[in-house]
């Protein structure tokens, strides 16, 4: 089942470390100075777990996903892999899986074609704003940032594309909310495409397979 994946247990806890993170900058406004620093870890964690999660949906639909850390490449090459009749297979599969139990599954699914688009929208979204550090573009020192390789909070050593040292002094709980709020819907969503991405292996193999 795919709650022992080792793909699902890895993407999840980075995921888990990041939002444990930003819930302790949250729980406490009084002491936040002193957690600051937590920062770094939690945009390490959330990054690195965007990556997987890229990598586990190609390996899941595809059986396999390109061995680099540039999260837009991954993005691009999966977008290429889903061709126009994967998008048909995919609405059949929803019909079907909407009219089952998903019997073994702790999630049911009751999803359209407009939803998942929807979700993929957002969470192109979120793949783009923390490659190019958007979301903490207050402390960059350069403009266009890309971090392919996505190491930029691995070492201390591009400081000279990131001003660490203020970024840990004046990040804000405005700004560790809207963090916290790309985290909670990624884990909000990743359960749901996990199951989906296992139940439409079963399902294709079983339809478009014989």
């Amino acid at each position: 089942m795919i709650f022992k994946d080792d793909w699902f247990i890895f993407t999840k806890s980075y995921l888990l470390l990041a939002s444990d993170g930003c819930l302790e900058l949250k729980k406490d406004i009084e002491n936040i100075n002193k957690n600051k620093i937590l920062i770094i870890s939690i945009l390490f964690n959330f990054k690195h777990s965007i990556e997987l999660i890229l990598k586990t949906i190609s390996l899941k639909l595809y059986s396999d996903y390109l061995h680099i850390h540039d999260v837009l490449w991954l993005l691009d090459n999966l977008n290429k892999k889903i061709k126009n009749n994967d998008y048909l297979k995919i609405k059949w599969f929803l019909d079907y899986v909407n009219f089952t139990t998903n019997e073994g599954y702790d999630t049911k699914i009751y999803i359209n074609i407009e939803d998942i688009k929807s979700i993929i929208k957002r969470i192109k979204k979120i793949v783009c704003d923390y490659y190019y550090l958007n979301i903490i573009n207050p402390f960059l020192l350069e403009k266009n940032i890309e971090d392919k390789n996505n190491t930029l909070f691995k070492y201390p050593e591009y400081w000279k594309y990131i001003n660490y040292k203020k970024l840990v002094k004046e990040i804000d709980v405005e700004m560790v909310n809207n963090i916290f709020e790309d985290i909670d819907y990624i884990l909000m969503h990743l359960h749901m495409f996990f199951i989906m991405m296992e139940l439409y292996n079963t399902y294709i193999n079983k339809q478009f397979n014989h």
